[in-house]
Parts: C-alpha cells; structure tokens; sequence
C-alpha cells in the first residue's frame, strides 16, 4: 500500500472510531435508568422532599429524558422552580393523605399503586374520602401517562417506570401508616 493510500486509511479508521464513540455516547430511547431515576424523583417531590431539578438533566442522556425534564420543571424565576401540575397537586394534598392512610379511612389497592376509601365509612366521610383519593388517582395516573408518552417509553424502560412509581408510592403510603386493604368502590 503506497503512502497516500495508507494515510488515507488510517483517517477513514479514525472518523470510524469517532462515530463509534459518538454513538456510543449517544443513547436512543429513554432508558430503564432513566425510568427509575425519573419516578424517585416525581415521587419525592410528590411527598414534600427536597429535589433539585439538575438532578433531571442527565450526561449523558437520550432526547426522551431532555424533554420530559423540560416539561416536569417550570421555572418560577432565578434559582425557582415548581413541578408540573399534577405533581404540585399531589404535593399540595400529601398531608391531609397521610393522615388520612394514618387513621385507616383510605387503604392502598395493591398491585396498582392505588388508594381509595376503606369499607364501612359514614356516608359523609365517604364522599369527603372518596374526593381526595380519586384526585390522588387521577394525578398518579397522569403522571403516569404523562411520563410514557412523553418518553415514548415502551417494553422494559415502561416497565421499569411503572413498577419503580409503584414501588416508591406504595413505600410512602406505608410510611404515613397505609394499610393495604380492599377499597370501596
């Protein structure tokens, strides 16, 4: 191979390795990590707790995730911010919640990372109950969708959202002294 031939060569190796790299840095479609990081965080700031919305803008991270911190975030001012609505509502009705999983007048339905009112409640208790935790519902179901569509999630990072969601919900209801029970319906 004369010279010209062999540079030429080495520079297409190179611009080959380049793309690789590139590629590689470069991730499609939102991640299970990106998931799992996403509803830690949605949850946590549903529960009151201290977060920061860097901890969303992730290096490297895919479109799906860049996006969906963007739409989860609404700058307020200089160093302000608030969560998107259906997260800030949740926020805004965690105590009285919490209180009520505490006194067993709303129960956790399980498998869905659901609450409802418990059975046997006076009729105006029920509709006071049932209030509260069909917005709960509402808002954990919205997010939900908010988060698949936007990420265009689908097979495992879904999955991963979901069951991670779940997970840390049902975690923060047992904490405020949910039981989990068969809800009025």
């Amino acid at each position: 191979m004369n010279r010209r031939a062999r540079v030429m060569f080495l520079v297409v190796q190179g611009v080959i390795a380049l793309g690789l790299v590139a590629c590689a840095r470069t991730q499609v479609g939102f991640t299970s990590e990106e998931s799992r990081i996403t509803a830690r965080w949605i949850e946590d700031v549903a529960a009151g707790l201290e977060r920061q919305p860097g901890e969303l803008r992730l290096r490297p991270a895919t479109k799906e995730m860049t996006a969906l911190a963007a739409i989860l975030i609404h700058g307020t001012g200089p160093g302000r911010w608030t969560a998107v609505d259906p997260v800030e509502a949740r926020r805004q009705r965690r105590k009285e919640l919490d209180g009520l999983l505490a006194k067993g007048e709303i129960l956790m339905d399980g498998e869905a990372g659901l609450v409802g009112p418990a059975p046997g409640l006076a009729e105006d208790q029920v509709l006071i109950v049932s209030a509260i935790a069909d917005a709960e519902n509402r808002d954990r179901r919205l997010i939900d969708a908010l988060v698949l569509s936007c990420t265009q999630a689908s097979g495992q990072a879904a999955e991963t959202y979901l069951a991670t969601a779940r997970e840390e919900r049902r975690i923060r209801d047992l904490t405020a002294g949910g039981r989990p029970g068969r809800r009025q319906r």
